[in-house]
């Protein structure tokens, strides 16, 4: 029983569920018009069709309507048939694809195309650039198989990945014929399952909780939810040709003669339409070529169909541009106001130390790149619209700039804007359904600068925080368990082609910087530490310890010293983290971590200390102690934790357009490993929802939480 569900919601939503088939027992097609409406299908020639309607459906995923003449035409394109598209490739050449429209001749006046748009598709490089009002290009109909009415019993239906789609014509046109003769039955089986089918799912990464089959679609599968083989039974099949072959291998074994088999090549929407979507997988030896694309081609040699980790699926936010580009003095355009065009121009963001802060904004950026970036590998996130399909909520207030430039009082001003935004934030946020939903705790917010957010992060604190330390915070309101350590964006320059050896590396030990630092709080008392370790070293002769800035010629001077060190110090100043360990990791510079308190980026996968030396601050504070210790490592030693320091480098770069593992898919990696985590801690929240208001009281009005939970 069952093919499979394609269905839209009135949200426009689409819905993928691969099955193994579908049966159903004397369809015919019926239109309700005694009148033959006009067909615009020509087999022979190309006719032009007006786009009226684009919409997404996911970040690579589009539903695209085209007008007919008038609005009483039809398309002409006989059940699981399929049309042939002309466009323009990357190149400018002509290419040609066929596809299968997800309407019917019931559907008068238009007629509808989803399309999934590969990365180096010829074709999908059309669609991608096709706007409400171009035009389309199509002749048809085409197809080995042609659907009559009462043609035969019953139909078996076996869909895979794009194979859906021509499936779905022969399901509709059963299921709104009024004549059918086991409309009785079809109509029980609506009411018993909502989505109007009877589907056998079949997973081969199925969730805890599964009903349905677990592998790949199996003769004993087919055998046991399928009609048997007889002389007025009809096996349709369609899906990648690997998998047309295996099931042609299964239905021959089992009786079905050739004759009551039909094959179709899959066109249109293929099985990854949903970012993480792993309704159905192949042996990996199935690889789709994206190369091509569209005709969900499948080759040995090509990229693999299907990542081992599946895309978090982030909603964000359409705040007003006040929140975000707009501080930088970039208003949004077309819809809304909203985003600026960045294919058209990236905005820039301001140099010197703000650089250091600015991971709001690279995560900002990704997410509006993966709505129309045409290179998906290695992408970790991807922007969805949908919040109820989301993993997480991304805030994209730009919390770090905003304290930065805009945290004083300006002339004519009570407030500053940093003060203002921060009240505006948490009264935009705490009104929203999706805050509501979960009371925040699936929403990401950035606050990277110590003192960023800081009169709302006592409003918002269920929210995941992207910060570089925690500091000045309370274990209350961030910590490791909940929250997401970020790199700083290093401001020495990467060293692209670094030759050096340990013996070209005269100094010893390296620090510039700021030495005398304020102390917020008595509990961290790091900052006293850079001023005894100043006197204790400043007079050796293989140790470079001064003060100095980022300011004018500052980060020139630090990353030339660096390249110059075998080891660089990374002491706590105001905080446990500074940005002197990622400037030392860009440089090459193996780290001498001296900071009790500190928290580093994806420590759960990363061994720090493979590539860094961690000093005790007791111990460094011992005389002689720090310079034994360097001095006892070797050129061996050290240039194992320098090749590492190599190898791992690019999980510290920010940079636009971002690639795979770099500094902000990291980050999104990251927040993935936490999702299971907010679902607990979503789900535990309900456990009294009945009746205990008081979380959400708390939140509203401000109240410090006792615990995270």
């Amino acid at each position: 029983m069952g093919a499979m569900e394609f269905l839209g919601t009135p949200e426009g939503q689409l819905f993928i569920a691969v099955a193994v088939g579908l049966v159903g027992v004397g369809a015919a097609y019926f239109l309700l018009s005694s009148k033959k409406p006009k067909v615009c299908l020509d087999p022979d020639n190309f006719k032009e069709f007006k786009l009226v309607n684009k919409t997404y459906l996911s970040h690579n995923v589009a539903k695209f309507r085209f007008a007919l003449p008038t609005p009483t035409s039809i398309l002409g394109l006989p059940i699981g048939q399929h049309i042939s598209c002309k466009g323009k490739d990357s190149q400018g050449e002509d290419v040609i694809k066929p596809y299968t429209p997800t309407t019917l001749d019931s559907d008068v006046g238009y007629f509808e195309l989803v399309i999934k748009m590969y990365p180096q598709g010829r074709m999908s490089h059309h669609f991608r650039g096709m706007r409400e009002g171009d035009y389309l290009a199509i002749k048809g109909p085409k197809g080995r198989f042609k659907y009559q009415p009462n043609q035969v019993r019953a139909f078996g239906m076996i869909a895979g990945g794009s194979g859906i789609t021509p499936m779905f014509q022969v399901a509709r046109a059963v299921l709104e014929n009024p004549s059918d003769k086991t409309k009785d039955e079809l109509d029980n089986l609506a009411r018993t399952y909502p989505d109007r089918f009877k589907i056998y799912y079949v997973l081969n990464q199925p969730p805890e909780i599964w009903e349905g089959g677990v592998g790949f679609v199996s003769k004993e599968m087919i055998e046991a939810h399928l009609p048997p083989p007889a002389s007025d039974i009809q096996m349709l099949r369609c899906g990648p040709p690997p998998m047309n072959k295996a099931m042609a291998g299964h239905l021959d074994a089992l009786g079905y003669a050739s004759k009551t088999q039909s094959t179709g090549q899959s066109h249109s929407v293929a099985f990854g339409i949903l970012p993480s979507s792993t309704l159905f997988r192949f042996p990996d030896i199935w690889n789709l070529d994206e190369s091509v694309g569209e005709g969900a081609n499948w080759d040995k040699n090509s990229v693999k169909c299907g990542a081992n980790v599946p895309m978090l699926r982030v909603f964000m936010y359409d705040l007003p541009s006040e929140f975000h580009f707009e501080l930088l003095g970039v208003k949004g355009v077309g819809k809304n106001d909203v985003w600026p065009d960045i294919r058209e121009k990236v905005p820039d963001y301001p140099g010197g130390l703000n650089l250091q802060h600015s991971i709001e904004y690279w995560l900002t950026l990704d997410l509006l790149s993966s709505e129309f970036t045409e290179n998906l590998i290695g992408r970790s996130a991807v922007r969805v619209h949908n919040s109820s399909k989301a993993d997480v909520v991304f805030v994209p207030f730009f919390a770090s700039l905003c304290y930065n430039r805009f945290s004083k009082v300006r002339l004519g001003q009570k407030r500053s804007t940093n003060v203002v935004l921060q009240e505006k934030l948490v009264k935009f946020l705490t009104a929203q359904d999706e805050w509501k939903r979960s009371s925040g705790k699936d929403h990401i917010i950035v606050a990277h600068h110590p003192n960023s957010l800081l009169d709302a992060r006592m409003k918002l604190w269920p929210a995941i925080f992207i910060l570089s330390d925690f500091g000045r915070y309370p274990p209350t309101i961030a910590n490791a368990e909940k929250d997401v350590i970020a790199p700083y964006r290093h401001v020495t320059e990467s060293y692209v082609d670094d030759s050096s050896d340990f013996d070209s590396r005269p100094t010893l030990l390296y620090f510039q910087g700021a030495i005398y630092r304020k102390i917020f709080s008595p509990q961290f008392q790091g900052a006293t530490v850079r001023q005894e370790l100043y006197y204790m070293l400043k007079n050796e002769t293989d140790v470079h310890f001064t003060f100095g800035t980022y300011q004018k010629d500052g980060a020139r001077q630090t990353s030339k010293g660096m390249r110059a060190s075998k080891f660089c110090l990374d002491i706590a100043g105001d905080t446990p983290s500074s940005n002197r360990l990622f400037d030392a990791i860009a440089s090459h510079c193996v780290p001498v971590i001296i900071s009790d308190e500190i928290e580093l980026p994806n420590e759960d996968v990363l061994d720090y200390s493979k590539f860094c030396i961690f000093v005790s601050t007791s111990d460094a504070l011992k005389q002689g102690f720090l310079l034994n210790l360097n001095r006892n490592i070797g050129r061996e030693e050290w240039t194992r934790m320098w090749k590492r320091l190599r190898e791992i480098e690019h999980m510290y770069e920010y940079q636009y357009p971002s690639k795979e593992k770099d500094a902000v898919q990291m980050i999104w990696q990251a927040v993935s490993r936490k999702v299971s985590g907010i679902r607990w801690r979503i789900h535990r929240n309900r456990r009294f929802s009945r009746t205990i208001t008081h979380r959400r009281q708390a939140v509203s009005s401000g109240i410090e939480p006792r615990n995270f939970g």
